[in-house]
């Protein structure tokens, strides 16, 4: 009786891995649909009506369309394959995570000099090494002279903050990314920081595995593994966005929480204070949560453990939220900066100015953002990941406490998300996501751990992680190349343009043309870019200048009449 149960569930089982299969291929080939949604509705074009509000649909449109089949093919293909074949796990060397973790920073580093050319494409990925030269040159704000005070808009039109006072500017973000990427030379910042960072990341990730699955010796080797052949984890790496440090440390926040003793809980809290001021308090804050309550309900040993995280949160909470004025406050000792209600606090006043201004629009298609939002995370993902997960969702029981708080996590994460910041704007796949993607792989790993003795997933699985390292990370490399690789030659072309002081631009219809204009936090390079809109009167001081267009954007190098860079029309001054 018992044999017969026992083939009947395996049987129950297979039937699952049938469903989940062909539910991963209706998942992934649905992304062209919605592809051909977007262009025939017309939130995303090619033309000069293209709006740069919906540069993530384009984005989607350009990247996504024909990925979300290709992924498709590979879960048909290894489905074929694999799932029919004997699987005997391999023997995993002692050595391997510690080989994945310094593989993951070559790679990393690559990418960011080949797929990125070692530029940050936005100004979300500008600002962090503004602020990291603010803090090479000794201060937590930069000073500002009278003259450059008056067009300071223009000199940094986006993510400033600005003490008027004491005619002081930094980024407005938080500043525990820029505090790490000054560490490292000039130049190469970002990459070796980034990769150094992916590194942990893999360690943390291989530590969790062990932790959950100690009977599993390869278990760590493969979580390393579903992390690196998911292209989201190294792209982003190779990025200037700071959520590549929110991933580093959330992992390893969680692989310390998860030891369950006091004193990695007491360092689990001090990670946790850094990792709220890495650039936005919400997104550590959103993380910890779920992990936090279940700890409160007991599921994690005593409730006395949370102790070191009451601490170092109600310390935290406060400080990066009022970093700015903090700031201002230790660099001038002026006590008057700082903020005397909740509404003067910068970090409330500028989400309700956003919100005012951007938060309208972002509900009337908060539906659009969220089905874009999710499948350009999907595709992103190893295939493997994806399948596993889902196939988590038949059989939660089996999956542990951790597995399901972690789901928990993500879903939370993703409602937050498109509550907040629905609009991701220029992303590598799902940026807002990208810090529980840890939480998505402890789900795969525990589906694949709870049902691998009973179908053959190892195989299955195993062909997916090759497809992803040697066909998709790569794909996507040259997919990021070629929306980089112009604005990153024009942006060393501008640099080498012969003028003394300032170099102004105008749009000319082009998308982004702000996001050229990077400045020194110090205004001691040559050239420096202001932006549209400035006076005549800071162009006649201004010394030898050159005027941009948009059409000497175009004759630069920068596309024109893609869904990665949609024609424009010329205003008739710029010709």
């Amino acid at each position: 009786m018992t044999e017969i149960c026992a083939q009947d569930t395996s049987l129950l089982i297979k039937l699952r891995l049938h469903r989940v299969t062909i539910i991963c291929v209706l998942l992934f080939l649905a992304s062209t649909v919605l592809a051909a949604l977007l262009v025939g509705r017309g939130f995303a074009s090619d033309g000069p009506d293209a709006n740069p509000y919906f540069v993530s649909l384009n984005l989607f449109v350009a990247q996504d369309t024909w990925a979300g089949p290709a992924m498709a093919l590979a879960i048909v293909l290894a489905f074929a394959w694999g799932a029919k074949a004997e699987w005997v796990e391999p023997q995993v060397k002692s050595w391997s995570v510690a080989a994945l973790a310094f593989l993951s920073v070559i790679i990393a580093l690559f990418l960011r000099l080949t797929a990125h050319h070692n530029y940050g494409l936005s100004l979300d990925e500008f600002m962090p090494t503004f602020q990291a030269e603010i803090f090479r040159g000794g201060n937590l704000m930069a000073p500002l002279k009278d003259d450059d005070f008056v067009v300071r808009s223009a000199l940094q039109p986006m993510f400033v903050y600005v003490d008027e006072k004491h005619q002081l500017w930094a980024q407005h973000y938080r500043p525990v990314h820029a505090a790490i990427i000054s560490i490292f030379p000039r130049r190469i910042d970002v990459g070796l920081a980034h990769a150094v960072l992916t590194g942990i990341t893999v360690f943390a990730m291989a530590d969790i595995a062990r932790q959950l699955f100690p009977q599993k010796p390869g278990a760590p080797a493969l979580a390393a593994l579903l992390l690196l052949a998911s292209p989201q984890v190294l792209l982003t790496a190779a990025s200037g966005f700071a959520y590549t440090m929110h991933l580093a440390l959330n992992t390893a926040w969680l692989a310390l929480f998860l030891r369950g003793r006091w004193m990695t809980h007491v360092v689990a809290a001090i990670v946790g204070f850094f990792a709220l001021g890495i650039h936005q308090v919400h997104v550590h804050a959103i993380y910890v949560f779920p992990f936090g309550v279940a700890m409160l309900l007991g599921y994690f040993g005593p409730r006395l453990m949370a102790l070191p995280y009451v601490v170092a949160y109600a310390v935290g909470v406060p400080v990066w939220i009022m970093w700015p004025e903090l700031a201002t406050y230790l660099q001038t000792g002026d006590t008057g900066v700082l903020p005397k209600t909740l509404l003067e606090i910068e970090y409330f006043a500028n989400y309700l100015n956003y919100s005012s201004q951007i938060g309208p629009t972002d509900r009337q298609y908060s539906w659009l953002f969220l089905a874009v939002n999710l499948w350009r995370f999907l595709p992103w993902l190893s295939p493997a990941v994806v399948l596993l997960a889902i196939l988590a969702m038949y059989s939660s029981s089996r999956l542990g406490v951790v597995a399901i708080v972690s789901a928990i996590g993500v879903l939370l994460t993703v409602f937050a998300s498109q509550v907040l910041l629905p609009n991701q704007m220029h992303t590598i796949g799902s940026r807002y996501y990208h810090p529980v993607i840890a939480n998505v792989i402890i789900v795969a790993l525990a589906a694949f751990y709870a049902f691998h003795d009973q179908v053959r997933l190892g195989r299955m699985v195993a062909v997916l992680v090759v497809l992803g390292l040697v066909v998709f990370l790569p794909w996507r490399a040259f997919q990021i190349h070629e929306k980089v690789g112009p604005r990153a030659a024009i942006q060393a072309h501008l640099a080498e343009l012969d003028t003394e002081n300032v170099f102004f631009i105008r749009s000319g219809g082009a998308w982004f043309v702000l996001d050229f204009i990077r400045n020194d936090p110090y205004l001691q390079q040559s050239p420096r870019y202001l932006g549209p809109g400035v006076d005549a009167s800071a162009s006649e001081t201004a010394g030898r200048s050159i005027t941009i267009t948009g059409a000497d954007l175009v004759e630069m190098g920068l596309p024109r009449g893609t869904f990665l860079e949609p024609a424009f029309d010329f205003d008739p001054s710029d010709l």
